[in-house]
């Protein structure tokens, strides 16, 4: 599970950048879960880890990868880490077109 607090897709509708809508944007469009995983998954039969760090992740992959039994990884992430990503990358693809 990537958590980014929920939402952010809407963030590249054009509505998000319109300054009279950032008043209720996050109330109206942002929905972020109020669930605990890490108390709801056990209730399925599941694994959960929580890794916080790259080295946590592929630690708790090979983990996982060990089990005979389903096992949930939340990742948190930053609310515009998928933005901040997609910028990037058309940054570096813009930089290398001739």
């Amino acid at each position: 599970v990537i958590d980014n607090a929920g939402g952010r897709i809407f963030e590249a509708l054009p509505i998000a950048a319109h300054e009279e809508s950032a008043a209720c944007f996050e109330q109206v469009y942002l929905t972020a879960p109020d669930l605990d995983l890490s108390r709801l998954v056990p209730g399925f039969g599941a694994e959960y880890a929580a890794p916080a760090t790259l080295s946590e992740l592929r630690d708790a992959i090979a983990i996982a990868m060990q089990r005979p039994s389903c096992t949930v990884l939340h990742a948190r992430v930053t609310p515009t880490s998928a933005r901040d990503a997609a910028a990037h990358i058309e940054e570096t693809l813009g930089a290398a077109a001739p």
